[in-house]
């Protein structure tokens, strides 16, 4: 881990990796989350989608998650974004995965870090690649950050395009050490990586 006399840098931090190793807050100015898969539980918000599958809407809304998912993912890989030609299914995606957010899918350790991080008076933002609405409302967490973003609304990109990272710099101001947490090395882990060679540019 880095002390207070380090240069400029980011680091990543796997959401799976969060509970195994220790974090000083004092060791860094911003934090920077990724939502989906990392401030709360996907297998926790699997199984609760499991239970009610046996409503034909519901399938057929998981149905239209993975179609939308499958076209996210080939846009990622071709560094495209073209949202505004499946707009309508994207975000009846987003208001099925939201129907379905509570305060009991939250990982513990992530909240426990957003709080000591919190009062350590470090500069923390949610970045995501869906739309934020209020997401952070139904998981109870909102107190803890300081904004949140949206890459395919306040960007119009997906992760973990260059634009991203100059995004987030110019909302932490002029951070020195910022740690990025996510739940996927090719798109959080990049977005750090980006962010780390933009600090050193400067």
């Amino acid at each position: 881990m880095p002390n207070n006399n380090s240069n400029r840098h980011c680091h990543f931090i796997h959401i799976k990796k969060l509970g195994k190793c220790f974090v000083k807050p004092e060791d860094y100015d911003s934090i920077v989350w990724d939502l989906d898969g990392t401030l709360y539980s996907i297998p926790a918000l699997k199984l609760k989608i499991i239970k009610s599958l046996y409503k034909f809407s519901v399938l057929k809304n998981v149905l239209n998650f993975f179609r939308t998912e499958s076209i996210i993912q080939k846009e990622r890989q071709k560094h495209l974004f073209g949202l505004q030609e499946y707009k309508h299914e994207f975000y009846a995606m987003q208001s099925f995965i939201n129907s379905y957010l509570d305060q009991a899918l939250v990982k513990p350790e992530a909240l426990q870090l957003a709080l000591e991080a919190r009062n350590h008076n470090l500069n923390q933002l949610v970045v995501s690649e869906y739309p934020i609405g209020n997401k952070l409302e139904l998981l109870g967490i909102n107190e803890h950050f300081h904004g949140a973003y949206s890459c395919c609304e306040d960007m119009g990109c997906w992760k973990p395009a260059e634009k991203t990272a100059r995004f987030v710099l110019s909302k932490l101001g002029n951070p020195k050490r910022v740690l990025v947490i996510g739940d996927r090395d090719d798109t959080d882990g990049k977005l750090a990586e980006n962010i780390n060679e933009l600090l050193n540019k400067e």
